[in-house]
C-alpha cells in the first residue's frame, strides 16, 4: 500500500515496494483535489509503465503525476531509468514550452481527436491545449517511445 502525506498545496503518494501506487489510487487522490474542469486522466496505462511508482502533487501546477522506475546503481544507490510526468497547467504554458530556448524542434500531429505538439528539447514532450488548460506529457529518457506516449494520450478521459 502507499502512504499518504497531504497538505493544502501538496499531495504525495509514496510507493511502497516496486509496484508503487495503483492507477486507481492515483485517480482517487486526484479526484480529492476537486479540480474544475475535471482533469483528463488515463483510463489505462501503456505496458511500458508497468512497475513504475506513482507520485501525485500539485505544487506549481493544477496537478503533476510522475511515474518512475529505477534499478540498482553503483555503490548501493538507485539509478532512475524511467521517468514520465503528466501535468496540467495554465493556458500560457504550452506557448512557453514551444518557445523555450531549449526546444530544438516541434511538430503538430493528430493523436485520436487531439492535435498534439511533439516537442524535442532535453526531454521528449507531448503538449496540447484542452479544457482551457495546457496538458504536458514529459519523458526524461528515451523510454517509453513516442508511440507509447501517444497511447497514453489516447487513453485520456475526463476524471469524474
Amino acid at each position: 500500500m502507499a502512504a499518504l502525506v497531504a497538505s493544502a498545496a501538496f499531495i504525495l503518494l509514496v510507493p511502497s515496494g516496486s509496484g508503487g501506487a495503483s492507477l486507481a489510487r492515483v485517480r482517487s487522490q486526484l479526484r480529492a483535489l476537486h479540480l474544475r474542469p475535471a482533469p483528463l486522466f488515463p483510463a489505462r496505462l501503456p505496458a511500458s509503465f508497468r512497475g513504475a511508482g506513482a507520485t501525485l502533487n500539485n505544487a506549481g501546477f493544477d496537478f503533476n503525476v510522475d511515474w518512475d522506475r529505477s534499478r540498482p546503481g553503483r555503490g548501493g544507490s538507485r539509478e532512475t531509468v524511467f521517468l514520465v510526468s503528466f501535468r496540467r497547467a495554465g493556458p500560457q504554458v504550452l506557448g512557453q514550452v514551444l518557445h523555450d530556448r531549449r526546444t530544438t524542434s516541434s511538430r503538430r500531429v493528430r493523436v485520436g481527436a487531439r492535435t498534439v505538439y511533439v516537442i524535442h528539447s532535453s526531454k521528449l514532450i507531448l503538449g496540447w491545449g484542452e479544457q482551457g488548460r495546457t496538458y504536458l506529457l514529459i519523458s526524461k529518457y528515451l523510454r517509453p517511445s513516442t508511440a507509447d506516449l501517444k497511447r497514453f494520450v489516447r487513453a485520456l478521459r475526463p476524471l469524474h
